[in-house]
């Protein structure tokens, strides 16, 4: 689904796309969603809760600008009492250089996990790799299926949320298929609504370096265009084992995607 902000389109018009009816389920639903929202004169979206004829005031998610070329994954949770609606509204912004589009909805009857959790067993979750031609590749596989395609030693012998061969991450390596030396990439969050943060963040994670190897981890303010800031760095090569890091992410002033 998409709205137009070119003319006879004028600046906060709005477009609602309203669901059918739901069932919550225990202790929540999840509504998950991909949008695309690029151009300097890009207004905002909203998800809404609508119970009966009332649609709430305070949106479930809600973002505003410019936020690139790509399509990004979302998702929240409705804690609500019996049936509901989700509508999803976009407002026009500045000028025609501003149209947005949502696809893939869902709506399952379980609340939706944190923000940003992701075991990387099924899928990326809401997580969204780099679309740079000249990065290199990021790879979620099992330590069984890596056996099978790649010669090298470097990577763990068990994930961390099975702690089996058979359970899956994210991986690279430079001399693995396409990828080279001196190469970088990067993944990124789903953005993280300052107003749903307004207490920091804490970002705990796993990770396995071999060899001369950097991670580095920044918050990028949203939209495009805004600071980003290095939050956690490391060069350590400490062969195949798992090591585990705590971030804390003291204020969230502006809405903000975490990446890797």
């Amino acid at each position: 689904m998409f709205i137009e902000a070119s003319y006879p389109r004028v600046e906060n018009e709005k477009a609602r796309l309203i669901s059918p009816e739901y069932t919550v389920g225990a202790g929540g639903s999840c509504v998950q969603f991909y949008y695309h929202m690029w151009g300097q004169g890009t207004g905002a979206l909203n998800v809404l809760l609508k119970e009966g004829d009332t649609t709430q005031g305070v949106p479930l998610w809600s973002l505003r600008g410019d936020q690139d070329n790509q399509w990004r994954s979302a998702r929240a949770t409705v804690q609500t009492a019996g049936k509901f609606q989700v509508v999803f509204e976009g407002v026009i912004g500045s000028n025609y250089e501003g149209d947005i589009s949502i696809d893939d909805i869902s709506v399952s009857p379980a609340p939706c996990p944190s923000y940003g959790s992701c075991s990387f067993e099924q899928d990326f979750c809401t997580w969204t790799t780099s679309t740079n031609s000249n990065d290199f590749t990021w790879y979620r596989l099992s330590p069984y299926q890596l056996a099978q395609i790649y010669t090298g030693a470097n990577y763990p012998t068990a994930d961390t949320t099975t702690q089996s061969v058979y359970g899956h991450f994210l991986w690279t390596a430079s001399n693995f298929r396409s990828n080279l030396g001196n190469q970088s990439s990067t993944i990124y969050s789903e953005v993280l609504l300052a107003y749903k943060y307004q207490q920091g963040a804490c970002l705990s994670f796993n990770y396995a370096l071999t060899g001369p190897t950097t991670l580095n981890i920044y918050a990028r303010e949203r939209p495009i265009g805004k600071n980003t800031t290095l939050l956690w760095t490391t060069q350590e090569g400490q062969g195949n084992q798992w090591n585990r890091t705590e971030i804390d992410i003291t204020i969230i002033a502006d809405d903000v995607e975490v990446r890797e």
